[in-house]
This record gives C-alpha cells, structure tokens and sequence, in this order.
C-alpha cells in the first residue's frame, strides 16, 4: 500500500503543471511577504500612539455629533473606539506584524486579485 502511495505521489510531483503551480503559489508569496516588509519598514518610522488617540478621537466626535443614523454602526464604532483604547492603555501596537495579521494580509490580497481577474 504504501509502495501505491508513494508511486502515485511521484507521478504527480513530476507533471509539469504541478512545478507551474507551485511556482506561482512561491511568486504570490513572496510578492505578498516583500510588501508586508516595506509596508512594515514605513510605518517604522511613525508615532502609532498619536495616530491612535487621533483615530479615536476622530470616531468619538462622529458619533457625538450624530454621524450615524444606524444604531447597529453606532455599535461597532464605539466597538471599534474600545479596542483602539484597550491597545494605547494597555501599550500595544495594532499594526505591529504578527501570523494572524500576516495571513488576513495574504488572504485580502488573494480575494482582491480572484475576484478582480474575474470581471
């Protein structure tokens, strides 16, 4: 049986089209970690501490003055107000790189590219 498994699994690995496809998954990849690098190396430079108390700022002033009409968008700003406020208290930086953000990154680019080459 395992003879079968590994005769099939070279039959695979030597068909062309395999080495095409796994090429291209190495070149979205790379493509993808080089921009998350250089956008890393940019906000480097930056104060995220002001930028977050000016972002909450920005939402709290909207919803005192009414911005929304939609209760349930209300929630989620003030939801939003929260977190952003539980990251400067507690010294945590929102955009620092870490797996999750790496693969939300990676899988927005992916959609955007699918959906955007099949219009």
């Amino acid at each position: 049986m395992l003879n079968l498994i590994r005769n099939e699994t070279l039959k695979v690995i030597r068909r062309r089209r395999f080495a095409i496809v796994i090429g291209i998954l190495v070149a979205i990849i790379s493509i993808v970690s080089y921009g998350e690098y250089r956008q890393l190396r940019n906000q480097q430079n930056k104060n995220w501490r002001a930028e977050l108390q000016q972002r909450i700022a920005g939402i709290q002033n909207f919803l005192r003055r009414g911005g929304t009409a939609n209760a349930t968008w209300a929630r989620s700003l003030r939801a939003e107000s929260s977190r952003l406020q539980f990251y400067l208290d507690h010294d945590i930086e929102p955009n620092k790189p870490t797996a999750p953000m790496f693969v939300r990154g990676f899988a927005n680019v992916a959609a955007i590219r699918s959906c955007g080459s099949m219009s």
